[in-house]
């Protein structure tokens, strides 16, 4: 079974599971660079308001999605770094982050949620429209970020 939770920072999530994050997110690192890695996910790198969420399973981490509000317009979101375990793909990871995601931001009064998709990932694009998000012409940065060269994937809330 699969269970979901958000957190404000990661420095809430406790060592082990922060090194499950880093692994699963960057695959094999030494040391040295899983400590860098870490450190990093502790700070706020950004200095956005944003949360994350998790998929456990078990004990360990086998998913997990950041999303950050637009400083320009609060009711904006942006969600991104969606990953999932190999072993745990096509079994409704990702689909109940995003959803964990979108019932928070429900809470916040959001309006709408996007997200950045690579030209021709064709698993990308279904996987967001069985979920409601639309390809949308904007090109706006968020919070100063342009992803040039991806195409925008956008849900009203």
């Amino acid at each position: 079974m699969i269970q979901t939770f958000i957190r404000d920072n990661y420095g809430e999530i406790p060592e082990k599971q922060l090194r499950q994050t880093a692994i699963l997110r960057h695959g094999r690192l030494s040391r040295k660079r899983l400590a860098r890695s870490i450190d990093h996910m502790r700070g706020d790198p950004f200095g956005f308001v944003s949360f994350y969420v998790f998929a456990l399973k078990g004990k360990k981490v086998v998913g997990f999605a950041y999303f950050c509000q637009d400083e320009g317009d609060a009711a904006r979101w942006y969600y991104g770094d969606l990953v999932v375990h190999k072993k745990c793909r096509r079994g409704g990871v990702a689909t109940a982050i995003v959803e964990e995601g979108i019932r928070a931001l429900r809470e916040k009064q959001a309006a709408t949620l996007f997200t950045y998709i690579d030209h021709g990932n064709e698993a990308s694009i279904a996987f967001h429209e069985k979920l409601s998000f639309i390809r949308s012409e904007r090109q706006e940065p968020i919070n100063g970020f342009l992803m040039d060269g991806r195409v925008v994937y956008e849900r009203t809330l």
